[in-house]
């Protein structure tokens, strides 16, 4: 992140343009270093074996260097950061307090019942309803209670979620044409197998 010049999260145009294979353009959702403009255009370097290539419509968080995008520097599929993205937003995960209505998107699904517990430090004292079930958030861990965790910053909120079973749920959630959606989301199994 230091050596970047810009850096922010954004996605790839869907539609092919006449100067693909010289410009990757971007749609910034979110800034989170420098002073881009809400659209983009980076040169292509494919003589670069460093260089990063997108899929058109990809949701990325790109890091620029000197006009370049490398992925020495960090562009990488953002899978791959899913896990750690809440770090890049500039959040400790486990002590800041995630957007309410975009954790309550990230929670669909996964509480049942007409009450459920969250451990979440950060929210404890604090309820929500998701859909028929009304989630308390308290402070004190529990082996058969799902913890959360999350941040926000600007339109954008990370939100990590570990079941009982060690499945991690990872969210990325922002408004993409006005309405607050999932953007990005990443399950991993956490157990050691």
């Amino acid at each position: 992140m230091a050596e970047a010049d810009v850096i922010f999260i954004g996605r790839t145009d869907a539609r092919p343009r006449e100067d693909a294979a010289e410009r990757v353009h971007f749609s910034v959702i979110e800034v989170l270093k420098g002073a881009p403009a809400r659209e983009l255009a980076i040169a292509r370097h494919p003589d670069d074996d460093c260089d990063r290539s997108f899929q058109r419509g990809e949701l990325a968080l790109v890091f620029e260097v000197k006009g370049r995008m490398p992925v020495c520097a960090g562009n990488v599929d953002l899978d791959a950061l899913m896990p750690t993205l809440g770090d890049y937003l500039g959040g400790d995960t486990a002590k800041a307090r995630p957007d309410l209505d975009a954790l309550k998107l990230a929670l669909q699904g996964k509480v049942r019942g007409a009450k459920a517990t969250v451990y979440a430090p950060a929210l404890a004292g604090t309820t929500l309803q998701v859909g028929s079930t009304k989630v308390a958030f308290v402070d004190k861990p529990a082996d058969d209670r799902l913890t959360a965790g999350g941040v926000t910053r600007g339109s954008l909120t990370y939100v990590a979620l570990r079941a009982p079973d060690s499945v991690a749920t990872y969210f990325l959630v922002g408004r993409e044409h006005g309405k607050l959606a999932v953007l990005q989301q990443l399950r991993k199994d956490l157990k050691i197998r």
